[in-house]
């Protein structure tokens, strides 16, 4: 996914990134790519919605593709033949279908594009999305036969690279996937620019941070602004949530975190209101909380990293603000 963001992103947008990098630490992930570019997106995207449209009129081809490509992988594990090329044709199809969540995001920045256009760029997102979370739960069973026949643990398995993944495959020895598993359940940073990627690890991850967000202060505040993506108000007490899987709720809370995906929908039912750090007018979060009507303050930059567990907050999604009572 991260490769196609310097590859295929440039195919279907015209503006690639050139350069990300991925932080991994206590099982969560963040991504972080240039301002500077992300803007240069948003302005091709929303000056021409003529074109944006056509780009968009692409998703499903892509969408079938990489169904097409996960059904030929999936057969071939199941009948135990090479997976390199199976594999090879899926990353790439996969890329490809993943660009869209770079551009039916940033569409979403843009606050003055009419309600109508971001709601059925909304809508597509929407099933980017749940298109998204299928193909990783077919991928998953793929892990789990491949976990078998090596007999190695399926996590070890999933912290490898594709590049690393091939070349299991090629030679048939995953072996060398228990080791980097270990060295990565730590703090990890995997980089990726036009010369290639570099994976960080303890001492050199820390201190690549440093360099790169050691700027980047969250000072104690009681107050946070974001978008509105559903008005009303509510007051509640603050669940911060990263990974829904697992999470039992029967009590009415605030929902904070990062982003929202399709697996946060149950929980939905005893959220009163949902605050998020990330996400524009077409991010889940803005479109799930409007079809199911709960307040929603999305943008906010640093809800999970200001707020705290059982926190009172009132959220004014009428003028987006969410405040520590």
């Amino acid at each position: 996914m991260c490769d196609g963001d310097l590859h295929e992103l440039g195919e279907v947008l015209g503006v690639p990134y050139s350069r990300t990098f991925l932080l991994m630490e206590d099982g969560e992930a963040s991504f972080y790519v240039l301002t500077s570019e992300v803007k240069r997106q948003t302005k091709v995207l929303v000056s021409n919605r003529t074109a944006a449209a056509c780009i968009l009129a692409e998703l499903p081809r892509y969408q079938r593709n990489v169904r097409r490509a996960l059904k030929d992988l999936t057969r071939a594990t199941k009948k135990n033949m090479s997976l390199v090329v199976p594999f090879e044709n899926f990353a790439r199809a996969y890329r490809l279908f993943t660009t869209y969540r770079v551009i039916t995001r940033i569409i979403g920045y843009e606050h003055e594009l009419p309600r109508a256009f971001l709601w059925k760029v909304g809508k597509l997102r929407l099933d980017f999305k749940n298109s998204w979370t299928e193909i990783r739960s077919e991928l998953e069973k793929v892990w789990e036969t491949l976990a078998r026949k090596y007999h190695v643990p399926k996590e070890a398995i999933k912290s490898l690279t594709a590049q690393e993944f091939l070349e299991g495959l090629r030679t048939k020895n995953f072996q060398k996937a228990v080791k980097l598993h270990k060295e990565r359940q730590k703090r990890t940073v995997v980089y990726r620019d036009a010369r290639g990627e570099r994976i960080l690890t303890d001492k050199k991850a820390d201190q690549f941070i440093q360099k790169e967000l050691g700027r980047l202060r969250v000072r104690e505040v009681r107050e946070l602004r974001g978008t509105i993506a559903c008005r009303g108000t509510a007051r509640g007490s603050v669940k911060i949530i990263s990974n829904p899987k697992g999470v039992r709720v029967r009590e009415r809370f605030i929902l904070v975190t990062s982003m929202t995906t399709p697996e946060f929908v149950p929980l939905l039912k005893y959220a009163d209101a949902i605050v998020t750090d990330e996400g524009g007018l077409t991010s889940h979060a803005a479109i799930i909380s409007r079809e199911m009507k709960i307040p929603c303050v999305i943008g906010t930059r640093f809800a999970t990293r200001v707020l705290k567990n059982g926190d009172r907050v009132e959220v004014d999604a009428e003028r987006g603000v969410v405040k520590k009572l």
